[in-house]
């Protein structure tokens, strides 16, 4: 029933989905709010922008709870694990990092990407991240760990947004060239792909089921 959005005024604004009044407005970036996430339990949120910094929030006061720094330049994706228990993020320094949700401790630095890193996402089970970026590779982690678990190559075009099926089975890939790209996890093998038709597709979002997907692609198409 909340809604978060964050822009290039810096600020994180929270909404009433249904009277979509404003609830709260949260500051402490510097720059552009690039990516935001909701905890599982809904009582806390994550934002990464262009300023290098992760803040955690308390959605119900409006308080900056942490703000957590590593990265060098703009973080263009965090996500939280499903178990609520580790933050991910990617930003322009090329790098994956892992934190801890609750201590804001950083876990580990996944190097491997040979471009800005735009988006990252957990398995539903929370043991595997997948990664994508300019570089044009998915890279799948071990959340565990740290390792890399494999490199899916598609065709060189660069990757903007992934995420994973409800199974946990397939992943989905979004391309710079406006295609939507599908792998199967265990093999790494190429499902298919939907040729898009306006360049850029900026995100994707999958259906409960998977399904169905909603894409949003340059020039203000859904």
């Amino acid at each position: 029933q909340m809604l978060a959005s964050g822009g290039v005024d810096s600020k994180v604004r929270l909404w009433d989905v249904r009277t979509m009044k404003s609830l709260a407005m949260l500051e402490g970036h510097d720059d552009v709010v690039e990516s935001i996430t909701f905890f599982p339990d809904g009582q806390r949120l994550a934002s990464g922008g262009a300023d290098g910094t992760m803040r955690l929030w308390d959605v119900r006061t409006g308080e900056s709870l942490a703000v957590l720094e590593g990265h060098e330049g703009y973080i263009n994706s965090v996500v939280i694990s499903p178990d609520g228990g580790t933050l991910a993020s990617g930003g322009n320094d090329k790098t994956v990092r892992l934190w801890d949700a609750q201590t804001g401790e950083s876990l580990a630095v996944l190097e491997g990407h040979g471009a800005p890193v735009y988006s990252v996402a957990f398995s539903p089970d929370g043991q595997t991240l997948a990664s994508g970026g300019g570089d044009n590779p998915v890279r799948l982690w071990d959340t565990q760990n740290g390792e890399s678990l494999a490199v899916l190559e598609g065709n060189g075009k660069g990757v903007l947004d992934v995420a994973f099926s409800p199974d946990g089975q397939r992943i989905a890939s979004g391309e710079f060239n406006g295609t939507l790209r599908l792998w199967d996890v265990r093999t790494g093998e190429s499902l298919g792909e939907l040729e898009g038709q306006n360049g850029y597709l900026y995100s994707f979002f999958l259906s409960p089921d998977g399904l169905t997907m909603v894409t949003n692609e340059f020039g203000n198409l859904l």
